[in-house]
């Protein structure tokens, strides 16, 4: 009996996260998390290397509610994460994202 459990337990283990991934690939969910029962997006891969003050332009058009930071490359921050902001680092000498921003 337990054996059979084990077994049971072991193949939900390895088949759901394997379900889950193709499902996010499939739909592209890997940048979106969902937020009173709507998909929002939580990644911004597609601004970097974008002028930085555009990046922050695109990010607040589609989601106005989240506070917005301007970060140069190096600089110290805290290590809280909020759900409510977005660091955009940034390298000041060209003005250029560096990375992709996310919420935290």
């Amino acid at each position: 009996m337990k054996l059979v459990l084990f077994a049971l337990f072991l193949s939900i283990l390895l088949l759901v996260p394997a379900t889950c991934a193709k499902h996010h690939k499939a739909h592209g969910h890997h940048n979106f998390m969902s937020i009173d029962g709507e998909d929002k997006r939580n990644v911004w891969d597609d601004v970097h290397h974008m002028d930085v003050e555009a990046a922050i332009n695109k990010i607040k058009a589609e989601r106005p509610e989240l506070n917005v930071v301007k970060v140069t490359t190096g600089s110290m921050v805290t290590m809280d994460f909020r759900v409510d902001r977005v660091r955009v680092w940034y390298d000041p000498e060209t003005g250029k994202v560096e990375g992709a921003p996310k919420i935290g």
